[in-house]
């Protein structure tokens, strides 16, 4: 069992990472797209990177390293900025943009009508939309399915060992679970949630990232788990469905692109790949080759079914999920990262 120092290690590398990079110094000529890798960061390289940059004249890198927070406030800060834009969340892009080290958005360059009302940011755009899904193996419980967060919490109508992120990403869940309502989420309760996580803290697997997650679930050695909703596509698609989940409650964020200030490529270059990421046929094939749900509402509105059927915003279900406090996390993620590696997921 991953003692607490392995883990607040761990933690501390996913905000606190200094602006190192295995890739060479940018080049004259050319864009360089950070990610985190996967199948959205393959997706990001090949559908929106290589496009952009045939159709701007120019070359193009991506870094899968991971553009943490943590790693775009040093390269800032130390004037080494080696990325023009980054795969990011939007809570992210409100703190780093408050703290002076993001470009602002020019909605002059990227279409704004195209982007959710709440997707146009002072210093990103929400390209996507995910959720923090209930996923569960259907040979486990067969004719009566877990729907909400508090069968996954029930151990005895639903037994079966559990799986969730070690650095959290469901606080919500667990007070969802312990009765509170969605309007009164927030601040997080954070007593009354680890108080939930404990309680079922011996019969929980955690691990360290979505593809470890989909194993676990789908080799047997959990019966749910806490997904994101894209992870738990690629689960769904390669287990012949064997593997489901229940959108009902399902956390729901966005998927945001963010330009460190003194990109090397130059502010231009930058808002013109975000403007990019928003074109019809860019959203499409995000959407059915990420399992993203589409930041421009007329691209969900006409998706093929076998990625609506991923898809947050799917009129189906997009209404019973809750929506992350974006503005709560940008002041609070580390805290509750490290506040939930310390009390539940190490001894």
């Amino acid at each position: 069992m991953p003692t607490r120092r392995s883990f607040l290690t761990a933690a501390a590398g996913a905000t606190l990472l200094p602006a190192f990079s295995l890739r060479p110094a940018f080049a004259a000529g050319e864009v360089v797209l950070a990610t985190f890798g996967g199948g959205l960061g393959g997706a990001l390289r090949d559908i929106l990177l290589k496009s952009y940059a045939e159709k701007a004249g120019l070359s193009f890198a991506d870094d899968p390293s991971g553009p943490l927070a943590g790693r775009i406030r040093a390269m800032v800060q130390e004037k080494n900025v080696i990325w023009d834009a980054c795969d990011s969340v939007s809570y992210t892009a409100i703190r780093l943009g408050r703290d002076g080290l993001l470009e602002p958005i020019d909605y002059d360059v990227v279409d704004k009508s195209r982007l959710r009302p709440d997707g146009a940011l002072e210093y990103g755009i929400n390209y996507g939309a995910y959720s923090v899904v209930l996923a569960y193996d259907r040979e486990v419980y067969k004719d009566s399915p877990p729907s909400t967060w508090a069968d996954y919490f029930d151990l005895q109508k639903f037994p079966g060992k559990r799986g969730m992120w070690q650095y959290g990403y469901a606080w919500e869940a667990a007070l969802l679970a312990d009765g509170v309502a969605p309007d009164k989420l927030y601040p997080l309760d954070t007593e009354r949630a680890i108080a939930k996580f404990r309680s079922i803290r011996d019969e929980t697997l955690f691990f360290a990232s979505g593809a470890e997650g989909i194993a676990a679930l789908r080799d047997g050695e959990v019966s749910m788990a806490i997904l994101f909703s894209m992870e738990f596509a690629k689960g769904a698609i390669d287990s012949n469905d064997r593997l489901a989940c229940s959108w009902n409650q399902g956390l729901k964020g966005s998927t945001t692109l963010v330009v460190p200030k003194g990109n090397p490529a130059g502010p231009q270059v930058a808002m013109g790949l975000l403007a990019h990421a928003m074109a019809p046929q860019i959203q499409l094939e995000l959407a059915k080759t990420a399992y993203i749900g589409p930041g421009d509402p007329a691209i969900s509105a006409s998706l093929p079914k076998e990625a609506a059927r991923f898809d947050p915003n799917n009129p189906e279900w997009a209404d019973q999920q809750v929506p992350w406090n974006d503005e709560y996390y940008a002041e609070n993620e580390e805290k509750l990262i490290e506040l939930f590696i310390d009390r539940v997921a190490s001894n």
